[in-house]
């Protein structure tokens, strides 16, 4: 069956199961190993159960199909042989109700605890109790657990208790998110509405602006086409009154030229008269000529005197005329200025059209481009609330995800800081621990000499008890093949002899054992150096990398370089010892293996010997007593 065990469920246990494997034999170390071995198992039960040499395990899961979802429990019992009263542990969920301090020392805390079990399942600590205790029973003897499946079920059970319970605050927590989300998507729902109420509103503004504005253009165009109107009459009129000064100053100067030619003609008149007088009056001519000469001069200064009344009246007329082409020459100033000012008007007035042509060019653009981003803003909205609905269901699966990594972080963060300090106390032990594996080797190494020359000194022996056995053996049967040739007066083995060959046979069998005893406590004593070795050279290696770990953390320092370097120097000359000192520890193990072998030949050897001295004294006795029934029968007399 192929189970596929979850990524929560190896990152919450991978620690105890590599931690089972390396001390206790588990048969998995990493995920894929324990997918391997979970195969193995058929049924779609829950529980599965694996006996090994030295501990039994059971593996309490969470499953659906073929999915292990979680782990609830492992159960670690020790076997007979090893601990009669069937010691061990239920590792399983730390509890949320109480808290452990101590119990970070553990393989897999904070989250899991080791809950030890001792006397064959009656014993154990638990923090919570399975059992509720009623009136009678306050009182009465507690009864202990009668067996380790007992208490492994209610160990587990409160697992499962706070599993479910677990899983019932999540849900709580989820329905409280999934109302925090509702509650935030009808806000940005209330914020869309909101958003497309004010969309609504600008349109509006903007229809009324762009009416407005038209409006504003009209009425700037018939404002500029009635001044255009009134400029031209201006400019008419300009015309017209500066004909009129042009009229006027050729009528001044006319009536200028009149009255100097009139006072001319008059200066000429009056000299003529008086010269016609003076030689009218000379002459002594006729009075009747001056009398009407008198009148003729009366009527002449009358004349005078009207052409001065109306010289006097021109003149006031010419003032007049002067104040007037005065008062007109400055209306026409005027005018000229207000032309230009209206000129300038008129032009300000043209770039004024053109810049508002422009602008309203401009802000039917403007419109467009706005109708168009309104447009592509309002997509991009409803594209964004999508993306952020997507985004947020993403992030809270992503929150969750963190969170739980963040657990798991800072269980690695404070199993990596207690293991740094282990680190630094280990790297101390292990240089004291490597004196003492020297002192241990050398006094294996002349252990194993003087069993060496104990062993080789013994095989002498025996070898030469093997030939004493074989002689007496070839003696024996000899004596025997001699007792059954003689039929009257058979020759018997006198019974000491009989005595000292099985003395003989019984010391070199107890030799014999004795010699095995001593080569199986040696290779015991090899396989246990051997696994030190072991154990060691993997401390030095896990060292080593927790060195190099420290020496990327902290290049940038110099002491701690020059530390590095020399722990670094002390780890490898440590690995090269383990080394040799494993690599002569095997050496020293197949030596003894060798030996072991050829014991085993030896002791097959003396077995069968035993058994031809057995047969063959059998035998004897057999002869002896049918030879001492034939000599003390009733038919028998001296």
């Amino acid at each position: 069956m192929n189970l596929r065990v979850s990524d929560e469920c190896w990152a919450r246990w991978g620690a105890v199961i590599r931690h089972l494997a390396k001390d206790y034999g588990f048969p998995a170390s990493t995920k894929s190993e324990l997918k391997m071995f979970l195969r193995l198992y058929r049924g779609g039960g829950s529980t599965f159960r694996d006996k090994r040499e030295c501990w039994r395990f059971v593996i309490d899961t969470i499953r659906r199909d073929n999915v292990i979802h979680n782990i609830v429990a492992i159960t670690l019992t020790s076997e007979t042989k090893q601990k009669p009263r069937y010691h061990g542990a239920v590792i399983t969920r730390a509890c949320d109700v109480h808290p452990n301090p101590g119990g970070d020392d553990f393989v897999g805390a904070p989250d899991l605890q080791w809950i030890v079990v001792t006397s064959g399942g009656e014993s154990y600590q638990h923090c919570c109790g399975k059992e509720c205790n009623s009136l009678e029973r306050c009182h009465a003897a507690r009864t202990l657990r009668n067996n380790w499946e007992m208490t492994r079920l209610c160990i587990i059970q409160k697992a499962y208790e706070q599993e479910v319970i677990a899983l019932r605050d999540h849900i709580e927590t989820l329905s409280a998110q999934v109302g925090e989300k509702n509650a935030s998507r009808k806000k940005w729902k209330d914020s869309s509405r909101k958003w497309r109420d004010q969309n609504s509103h600008l349109n509006e503004t903007v229809n009324t602006v762009t009416q407005e504005l038209a409006m504003a253009n009209n009425e700037f165009h018939a404002t500029i086409d009635s001044m255009t109107k009134d400029l031209k009459r201006a400019k008419f009129d300009n015309a017209s009154l500066r004909a009129r000064v042009q009229a006027l100053v050729r009528e001044n100067k006319s009536l200028s030229t009149r009255e100097a030619i009139n006072e001319m003609q008059k200066m000429s008149r009056v000299q003529q008269h008086v010269n016609d007088n003076s030689n009218y009056l000379a002459s002594g001519q006729a009075k009747d000529e001056n009398t009407a000469l008198k009148e003729q001069n009366e009527i002449l200064e009358r004349k005078v005197q009207d052409m001065e009344t109306r010289s006097s009246g021109l003149l006031v007329e010419k003032v007049r005329l002067q104040k007037q082409l005065d008062n007109m020459l400055m209306e026409a100033k005027a005018l000229v200025q207000e032309t230009k000012v209206m000129g300038e008007n008129c032009g300000n007035a043209d770039t004024k059209i053109k810049e508002l042509s422009d602008d309203v060019k401009e802000l039917n653009v403007d419109m467009e481009i706005a109708e168009l981003n309104h447009a592509i803003s309002k997509n991009n909205m409803q594209a964004r609330i999508n993306r952020l609905t997507s985004a947020n269901t993403k992030l809270e699966s992503e929150k969750k995800d963190l969170d739980n990594g963040l657990a798991t972080l800072e269980a690695k963060n404070r199993d990596l800081t207690d293991q740094a300090k282990r680190d630094a106390a280990t790297i101390g032990k292990l240089e004291a621990t490597v004196g003492l594996n020297d002192d241990r080797a050398s006094q294996l190494e002349a252990t194993l000499d003087k069993t060496r020359r104990e062993s080789e000194s013994k095989t002498l022996q025996h070898a030469e008890q093997v030939a004493r056995l074989e002689r007496a053996i070839r003696e024996t049967e000899y004596s025997v093949r001699c007792l059954r040739d003689e039929t009257h007066h058979p020759q018997t083995l006198p019974a000491r002899e009989l005595e000292r060959q099985r003395v003989i046979s019984r010391e070199a069998h107890e030799h014999a054992a004795d010699l095995q005893s001593k080569l199986d406590a040696a290779e015991l004593l090899m396989e246990a150096k051997a696994a030190e070795m072991v154990a060691l050279e993997r401390k030095c290696a896990a060292a080593e990398a927790r060195a190099r770990s420290a020496e990327g953390k902290n290049s940038g320092k110099d002491a701690a370089a020059v530390s590095r370097e020399e722990t670094q120097a002390r780890l490898r000359e440590l690995e090269r010892r383990c080394a040799e000192k494993t690599a002569a520890a095997f050496e020293w193990q197949a030596k003894c293996e060798d030996r072991n072998t050829y014991t085993l030949s030896l002791e097959k050897d003396v077995e069968e010997m035993r058994g031809v001295m057995e047969g063959v004294l059998g035998r004897v006795s057999v002869h002896q007593g049918r030879k001492r029934r034939r000599t003390e029968g009733p038919d028998f007399k001296v």
